[in-house]
């Protein structure tokens, strides 16, 4: 901007000395003029060149700010985009870290290692009456590979006369009498366990699919269990072993509907 505006002051002082020229000598004032029009059309041109060269150079300057500045929208994206990716990563690992404690082999198996321990001496304690000790449960969390090593697995095996196998080798009558003290096992150990007080057990159908002397020998097991609740209810569809329990609510189906014996209606 200085420059241009010397040129232009010049050029207003060539403009100011022709006009100062004196009018007598003609020839010579047509030279005079001639030299500094001459003068003032090079500095006009030098002037368009210049404002020419003023327009592209601004052209680049605006382009190179807006450039600038996207540069550093870019660069405020990426920083953000860092952020947001570090958080992501930290989020990441903390839903590893969860998944693998609520996994299969996390707090779950802890639960499971722990439980164990309690669950086999009560099923071993009932066993001890039902079976007058022929039978014990085993569980275990580790299985053996045959390619060698262990691995997570929870298996329950039985021990009698004839060795440890799974409970599904034994006979029906075995089976119903291990399953009914595996389940009424896991019901104790939770009772015992749990910060709220269970005060009653319901077993369902618990004397189906047993002979007359099994049937006894898990009642016996189950005058143990009452001993950890305030009540056990049983339900069983079958009036074999009615008489062995104190008290009895008996459900009898008539034309009017289903009526409570012993109980009123």
């Amino acid at each position: 901007n200085g420059i241009i505006d010397q040129q232009k002051a010049t050029i207003e002082e060539l403009r100011a000395e022709i006009r100062a020229l004196p009018p007598s000598d003609t020839s010579e004032s047509d030279r005079l003029i001639s030299e500094i029009n001459g003068r003032i059309g090079s500095m006009v041109r030098e002037l368009t060149e210049q404002g020419t060269k003023r327009g592209l150079f601004d052209s680049e300057l605006g382009a190179i700010l807006a450039t600038r500045k996207k540069n550093e929208q870019i660069k405020l994206s990426i920083n953000e985009l860092d952020s947001s990716n570090a958080a992501n990563i930290r989020d990441k690992k903390i839903f590893e870290y969860l998944a693998k404690a609520f996994g299969r082999n996390g707090i779950q198996a802890l639960l499971i290692d722990s439980a164990i321990p309690g669950i086999q001496t009560i099923s071993d304690e009932l066993l001890q009456i039902a079976t007058d000790g022929r039978m014990s449960i085993e569980i275990s969390t580790q299985k053996e590979r045959k390619t060698g090593g262990t691995s997570e697995s929870l298996e329950i095996l039985c021990s009698d006369d004839n060795g440890t196998r799974d409970v599904q080798n034994f006979s029906g009558g075995e089976q119903k009498i291990l399953r009914t003290i595996l389940r009424m096992s896991l019901a104790i150990f939770q009772a015992n366990s749990s910060s709220i007080r269970i005060k009653t057990l319901f077993i369902d159908e618990l004397f189906d699919a047993l002979d007359q002397d099994n049937a006894y020998a898990l009642l016996q097991a189950l005058q143990r269990v009452s001993q950890y609740f305030e009540r056990v209810i049983f339900i069983s569809h079958s009036d074999d072993l009615l008489g062995e329990f104190d008290n009895k609510i008996e459900l009898v189906k008539t034309v009017n509907g289903t009526v409570i014996k012993n109980g009123g209606k």
